[in-house]
């Protein structure tokens, strides 16, 4: 089993959609947002997903996908509006390294895609050298105008750097920054979908799972074949949640490939195709083969795992999820009380909108915490009565050191 390097400890989003202003500690295993519908859990999702794509593209990819800038920047902002994210990593071995990046844009008309890189800078500390390396780059006003870019970097490397791209992916050509490139850029969020799965689907590497799910028969076939367990395990859970199956094999269909299951029901044997399986079932072999495909991602986000799966099997689906989260870190969207009932305090997220429609991403309220560690509800009877509240929309203080624990 291959574990990611590093981890993501903390984001910072300004100006991003509705987020306005928002500050996320993630958890070492598993992180749930929780909230309704059209509260910016997916928008948080995809700030990241744009800070990726804006690495190995360029920014002006990565805003033209959501249709520009104008469409993207926080919809109070002040124009000249500006869109920051910011990123700290730390290594997955006790003390090896830590780092940030931050990267900020600025708009240049009001109503127009127009836009200009303000600041981009790294650093990270090695517990094997004297001092930490970092690098910056900055483009400040000149009459008015946006002006040439400047650098200041380690040793004075220089490299020349294209308008439309970043320093990063140059920078990450260095040992010491690689590890801050392979933790942006090694994530992948996925909206798994049944008629992905069930469909013929065309056979590649099988390296890395597609964001739907349309790859999963040649995941499951690399899997089989350079690491048992985790194929075992995957086989193993959708066993707990469909008792008769016993084994889930990828077969040639011409040039194309599906999936296929084993069945035993009363001592007879049959082989089914994906086509004959139910949405839920293919929903679960998904998500499992996101959390345990051979690629050693640094973040998996899953929107909505629970998507048409029965409750009964939360109790599954949550136990594998942890697991998983020990060789990677995984982000879950969710507003289901059946999934979030499943997990720690310290791994849920509340998420919601204030008055001015900004999101808000906190612990949840220190009033429901309470409630729910003096066992007189559960975080999933709290949010179909109430609604899980962010411990920064009532006033009360977060969980400090629930928040210092889980960043250890």
């Amino acid at each position: 089993m291959r574990f990611s390097e590093s981890r993501i400890t903390r984001v910072i989003v300004r100006g991003f959609r509705s987020l306005a202003d928002v500050k996320v500690d993630l958890d070492p295993t598993v992180t749930v947002l929780v909230g309704p519908n059209s509260s910016g859990k997916s928008s948080f999702v995809d700030a990241l997903m744009f800070l990726q794509q804006a690495i190995l593209d360029s920014p002006q990819q990565a805003f033209q996908r959501r249709g520009g800038i104008a469409r993207v920047v926080t919809a109070t902002a002040r124009h000249p509006a500006t869109i920051s994210i910011e990123v700290h990593i730390r290594s997955r071995m006790p003390d090896a390294f830590e780092g940030s990046y931050f990267i900020q844009f600025r708009t240049e008309q009001e109503g127009q895609d127009k836009f200009w890189l303000m600041n981009e800078s790294c650093e990270i500390s090695w517990s094997s050298e004297p001092a930490p390396h970092s690098f910056s780059v900055k483009r400040e006003l000149k009459d008015g105008r946006p002006g040439e870019l400047e650098w200041d970097s380690i040793k004075e490397i220089r490299p020349r750097l294209a308008e439309n791209r970043l320093a990063l992916a140059l920078m990450s050509g260095l040992k010491w920054f690689e590890p801050v490139y392979q933790a942006l850029t090694l994530f992948s969020s996925y909206a798994i979908t049944s008629n992905a799965l069930r469909s013929l689907q065309e056979s590649d590497s099988g390296n890395r799972l597609a964001v739907d799910g349309s790859n999963a028969a040649s995941v499951l076939k690399r899997l089989s074949e350079v690491d048992k367990s985790c194929y075992d395990r995957v086989v193993e859970t959708m066993s707990r949640i469909v008792p008769s199956i016993e084994k889930i094999a990828p077969i040639k269909e011409g040039r194309s490939v599906t999936l296929f299951f084993d069945e035993s029901f009363g001592g007879k044997k049959r082989k089914l195709p994906a086509s004959s399986m139910s949405d839920g079932t293919l929903q679960m072999l998904g998500v499992l083969l996101a959390a345990y495909q051979e690629e050693a991602l640094t973040l998996i986000g899953l929107e909505e795992p629970e998507a048409a799966v029965h409750p009964g099997v939360m109790a599954v689906l949550a136990e594998a999820l942890q697991e998983a989260g020990q060789r990677v870190q995984v982000l879950i969207t969710t507003h289901s009380p059946d999934l979030i009932t499943r997990f720690n305090i310290e791994a849920l997220r509340a998420v919601d909108r204030n008055t001015l429609g900004m999101t808000q991403i906190a612990p949840i309220a220190g009033s429901q915490q309470e409630a729910i560690r003096r066992r007189l509800f559960t975080a999933g009877e709290l949010h179909r009565i109430e609604g899980l509240r962010p411990s920064s929309a009532t006033g009360e203080e977060s969980n400090k050191d629930a928040h210092a624990n889980s960043n250890r």
